[in-house]
Parts: structure tokens; sequence; C-alpha cells
């Protein structure tokens, strides 16, 4: 039996992490939840918004709820592409051909995404979205295709 790489083991060992930490915001109540995003939110605008201290309570809320959802959006999308360059970046650590790798980290973050969702529909206040399995499935295409980009300019420039 041949041996394992230890790059394959931590490759797999992120894409379980990450896994499991999709899966647990998953499980926030939409207050939780709310809370976090909005967190982010109220970070990014206080980083790339020179105004917003100098706005009223009402008007910092008004611009954290309306840069909320494309937060939310791109979290997910963010989520997925990581979650799919790391599935296919251990699949082609243990030597499966890249179309295989693809194919098989593709479908794993989007039966993910899908079971996420179906998740979310049990947990209060939150609900399944086809929408989200859409940006999901996007994502992991965009880290599929980043990946793969990144192989084919390495093989490329350092010919074996």
């Amino acid at each position: 039996m041949k041996r394992i790489r230890p790059i394959s083991i931590i490759l797999i060992a992120l894409v379980i992490a990450l896994s499991v930490t999709i899966f647990v915001m998953s499980s926030q109540e939409s207050r939780e939840s709310s809370e976090t995003s909005g967190g982010v939110c109220e970070f990014l605008l206080k980083v790339f918004d020179r105004d917003f201290e100098d706005l009223s309570d009402d008007e910092k809320d008004e611009r954290i709820d309306n840069l909320q959802f494309f937060v939310r959006k791109a979290a997910h999308f963010s989520a997925y592409a990581l979650l799919c360059a790391l599935a296919l970046s251990a699949c082609l650590s243990l030597q499966f051909k890249a179309l295989t790798s693809a194919v098989t980290s593709i479908s794993y973050s989007l039966l993910f995404s899908i079971s996420d969702e179906i998740h979310q529909s049990f947990v209060p206040g939150r609900s399944c979205e086809f929408r989200d399995v859409m940006i999901d499935l996007s994502g992991a295409v965009v880290g599929a295709m980043f990946i793969l980009l990144v192989r084919k300019i390495i093989k490329k420039r350092f010919p074996k």
C-alpha cells in the first residue's frame, strides 16, 4: 500500500475543519447569524467609510442593513470556493487525475451545500435557499478553476 504524504493529511484535515466550521455557522439561529454578519459589516464600514463614525445610530444601522445581504452572499461564495479549492488540492495531492479530482471536489462541495441548506431549514429563523446553493456552486467552480489554473502555470513554469 502506498504511503499517504503529510501534505495530503493536512489538506484533508483542512477540508474537514472547514466543513465543520460551515456546519457550525449554519447551526446559528437567525438572530445570532445576523449579529455575526452585522459585526462584519460594521467592521468593514468603519474601515472603508470615513463618514461612518459621524453618523447617527439609525443611519449606521441602515448602512449595516444595506451591506448585510452582500456580505452574507460573499461569505457563501468564498467559503465554498475555499472548500472546493482545498478538496481539489487534497485529491491532486493523492495523485488522482485532474478531471477526476475536479469532478469529485465540485460534487463534494455541491452535495455539502445542499445538505447544509437542508440542515438550515431545521434551525429556528433560518431557511433552505436554492439561491444559496447556486452561489455555493459558483464559488466551488471558481475555487476549482483557480487551483487548476495555478497547477497549469506551475507545470508550465517548472517542467519535470
